[in-house]
């Protein structure tokens, strides 16, 4: 953990695997989304993509543990500020995501 980090709760170096994590912001945010947070960090790893590809695997991941899929949706609305396209189109995919698991069979 550091104490802040600029811009994000946490953020990852897919080159070693490291992990920042902002104190500042994981002592006040709530477990449901501490959790979407560093599965999307890990979803940077496994998915070994951007932004949209981490929150596919983040979703899938939260929703295949069996965690609320409106918490998970609702989390990023806690910690993205929404000031640029991409942040909309991200939140909009999810949601979409999200969607799609809650009819699924096994969602």
């Amino acid at each position: 953990m550091v104490p802040v980090l600029d811009g994000t709760p946490a953020s990852v170096d897919p080159a070693t695997g490291t992990m920042l994590v902002s104190a500042q912001w994981w002592n006040q945010a709530p477990f449901e989304e501490r959790l979407f947070v560093l599965l999307h960090e890990c979803g940077h790893l496994e998915a070994q993509g951007g932004e949209f590809e981490a929150d596919r695997w983040a979703l899938e991941t939260y929703a295949r543990e069996g965690h609320s899929l409106q918490k998970a949706v609702l989390a990023m609305k806690h910690y993205m500020p929404f000031n640029t396209m991409e942040q909309y189109q991200r939140a909009t995919a999810l949601l979409r995501q999200a969607l799609l698991l809650e009819k699924s069979p096994k969602g």
